[in-house]
């Protein structure tokens, strides 16, 4: 919005010459910037009557777009693409207050370990034997009459 075209021109007995050919359209609009000149104008830039008003309207609601995108784009080449692996690290240390390689080895020997229980329980989860709801009150009333007497104890090879 703002932004110029520089750009050099072979002048005869001049040689090369810096020119700013977006001054020459609207000398003020470069002195001042968009912005102002438009705060200044308002609606009446975009003519006279409603339609001026609300194509105004819009011109500031694309402005706004404008500047939102252009912060999200920021943000976006700062923190992921300009995300190299000696940020990740100072990250993950500053996260995990982490100061020392021994700590390091530390969360890392923790974390395994968590990681290995977790997936230890979710076998042993699946894997534990189920009853269908019809079949679990008589599971049941057979594992009570085993605690009395042993041999009406139900053997695991045995159907429901």
């Amino acid at each position: 919005m703002d932004a110029h075209a520089w750009t050099e021109v072979w002048l005869e007995g001049q040689g090369w010459v810096r020119v700013d050919p977006t001054a020459f359209v609207a000398p003020e609009r470069v002195e001042q910037g968009m912005n102002t000149m438009t705060e200044q104008q308002g609606a009446a830039m975009f003519g006279n009557g409603a339609s001026a008003q609300i194509s105004y309207q819009q011109y500031q609601m694309l402005q706004t777009l404008r500047r939102l995108s252009d912060q999200a784009s920021y943000y976006w080449q700062k923190d992921v693409v300009g995300y190299d692996q000696d940020k990740q690290a100072d990250s993950l240390l500053k996260w995990f207050n982490i100061s020392s390689i021994m700590q390091q080895i530390i969360w890392l020997a923790t974390s395994a370990v968590s990681v290995m229980a977790i997936l230890v329980f979710v076998i042993w989860y699946r894997r534990r034997k189920r009853w269908h709801p019809a079949d679990l009150p008589l599971a049941q009333l057979s594992k009570r009459v085993a605690k009395h007497d042993k041999l009406l104890a139900r053997n695991d090879n045995e159907g429901s």
